[in-house]
Formats: structure tokens, sequence, C-alpha cells
């Protein structure tokens, strides 16, 4: 049996109709009021732990409260969920720090981040303190293929997992992970060669001693785990075989995916879009989860236009060098007078 047909065996068959669309309410969200310490990061990661020592060093307390103040005056967030798209806007930078580029996937945490933008000053020394560089905020100018936006959140996704716990709150803000697959190749040039220019490119080139160490862990811990998630795959495609298809637990290998995010993406790999023809997202679910906020952030040394993502939605967006109201010295994003109500000052 070819393995496209054993791993679709292993979800059992849905004879079930088409799901109709139901007209009953959904119920509202509860984001939680507690927050996992220490930004949720995997403990097992070494060298992580002191990045997030100093992003939340390198966030003024004052600073912070003036963003949130403008951001609940403007905005009917509850004091839970701005918690959370904090945490998340947190995790972001953290990702910035290691990745050349990286896509914004929450619509409601990139509204924090355009916060603090409006503080030119604050937020210049905020990069500068934590990275070192300033983190700009550049609209997206061009419109990537699908399969182009799925990869990029697949990869997402990957490097999400392996630094932070994800919960149901991080969905909600970024959407559902692991609804998009790597191609096999790029899966193979990890596992087999981390250190690869194909993959090497996607990393933020730095001097920064903390920022290396992580990125030469992540991707030998990867090479590692995709290597693992690879054994565990067929050996459970072994049990499988051993038993009778009619009174094996469809879930089996679903189930062992949640467990394992690696594992997750490899499947999805393995059998791209084949495995849930059975039951597929609606093509607005699959588009929200390939979907930015229209921004990304990139750093001096990485030119934008040479790592498209999607077209921008912020129509108030203005480039590095077109600042209005704010302290241009810094040379990054700032506030156009639409967007900030003329409250700016320089």
């Amino acid at each position: 049996m070819g393995i496209l047909k054993r791993l679709s065996a292993l979800f059992g068959t849905n004879n079930s109709k088409p799901n109709q669309r139901r007209t009953s309410a959904v119920p509202e969200f509860v984001y939680s009021i507690n927050l996992p310490e220490n930004l949720g990061i995997v403990t097992s990661v070494q060298h992580l732990d002191r990045l997030t020592v100093r992003l939340e060093a390198a966030l003024n307390d004052t600073y912070m409260n003036q963003v949130r103040d403008r951001v609940m005056a403007k905005h009917s967030f509850t004091s839970e969920k701005y918690d959370w798209m904090l945490l998340e806007l947190k995790r972001y930078f953290i990702l910035c720090s290691i990745l050349k580029n990286v896509p914004m996937y929450s619509n409601d945490t990139d509204i924090i981040w355009h916060e603090m933008l409006m503080f030119t000053r604050d937020y210049e020394d905020f990069c500068r303190n934590f990275t070192g560089e300033f983190i700009h905020h550049q609209p997206h100018t061009s419109q990537p293929s699908e399969s182009e936006r799925g990869t990029e959140r697949a990869w997402y996704d990957l490097i999400y997992s392996r630094l932070f716990v994800i919960h149901p709150e991080n969905e909600q803000l970024s959407h559902p992970f692991f609804k998009q697959h790597l191609e096999q190749e790029f899966l193979r040039k990890i596992e087999q060669n981390p250190n690869d220019e194909l993959i090497k490119a996607r990393l933020r080139i730095t001097d920064d001693l903390d920022v290396k160490q992580l990125q030469e862990e992540m991707l030998l811990t990867l090479s590692h785990q995709i290597r693992e998630a690879h054994l565990h795959m067929d050996d459970l495609l072994e049990q499988q075989e051993k038993k009778d298809n009619r009174n094996a637990a469809p879930g089996l290998l679903r189930n062992s995916a949640g467990l394992d995010p690696v594992l997750s993406i490899l499947l999805l790999s393995s059998a791209s879009y084949h495995l849930f023809e059975e039951s597929p997202l609606h093509e607005e679910e699959l588009r929200k989860a390939q979907d930015t906020s229209g921004c990304g952030a990139y750093y001096a040394n990485s030119s934008p236009g040479n790592h498209d993502r999607t077209d921008s939605h912020h129509s108030n967006d203005v480039s590095p060098s077109d600042t209005s109201g704010g302290d241009s010295s810094s040379g990054g994003s700032s506030c156009s007078s639409s967007s900030c109500g003329g409250g700016c000052s320089s």
C-alpha cells in the first residue's frame, strides 16, 4: 500500500454529508486570566531564556503603560485579551531577533505594535536595547502565490512551536497552527544539513552571541527532531498495519501528531493535502491560516523587497523615510497624522 493511502487509512473514513454552514452564533472566546510564565518558552531550548530577559528589560514600563492606555482607549479589548495580545507581540519580537523576516499573523497584536511605533524615541530605544538594530515595520507590497504563503506560514509554525508552548489564546490571535505543509526537500535539508545556505538565508545575520547560539541550537535540534519524527511516523504506520483496520482507532496518527509539532508538519509535508481530503478545511479557514496582517518585520541589512509577502492592508503605513510628526532620526517607521489623530510631537 502506498504511503499516502496508508496514512489516509489511519484517519478513518468520513461517510457523512458535507458540513452545512450553521446559523447558530459562535460563543465569544474567553481569554484566560492566567498567562504562561516567562512568555511560555520551551524550557529545554538553551539560550532562549536570555533573550526573554533582554526583551523584558528593554520594554520600559512607562512606555508600555502609555501604549496600553492608547490601545484600550481606542478598542474594546478586555484586559485579559490585551495581556495575551502583548504576550503574542513579545513572542513575535523574539522571532524577529532570530529570523531575517517575520510575517505578522495577528491583526489584534499588530495594533499594539502600531501604537508602540507612535512613540518613536521609546521604540528606537527598545530596539537598540533588545537587538541592537531597528526592527522596521514594513507593509507588504507584493502578492505571493498561495503555495508561497502556505510555505511561509508552515515555516513560522515550525519555528514558533520549537520556541513556545502553544495555547488556545495564541491560536485565537494568530489563527490555527499546523494547517500548511513544507516541501519534503526543504525538510530533508534541515534534517541532513541544517547549515545549508537555503536554510541559513532565513536567519537574521548578526554578531549577537546569544542569538547566534540560539540559531545554531535551534537548527541542530530541528534536524534531530525531524529524524525522530520520521522514525515515529514509521513506527505508527507499522503498528497500524499489524491491526485490523476495521478495529483500529482512526485517530491514532492524528492524536500522536498533536503531541509533537514537528510530526504534525512532517505529516502534512509527507501526505500534503491528500491526507485531509476526507475532512477538508473550508477555503475561508485555509485563507485565514495563511493571512498576515499585511505587515512584517525586517532589519536594515535585509531588504524587504527581496522577500515578498502579501499586499499591505495598511493604507496609513509609511516608509522609513516618510515620517510625519515623529522622530525621524531613527530611520524607521513612524506615524501619519491620520493614524495617530494628530497627537504627535517631535
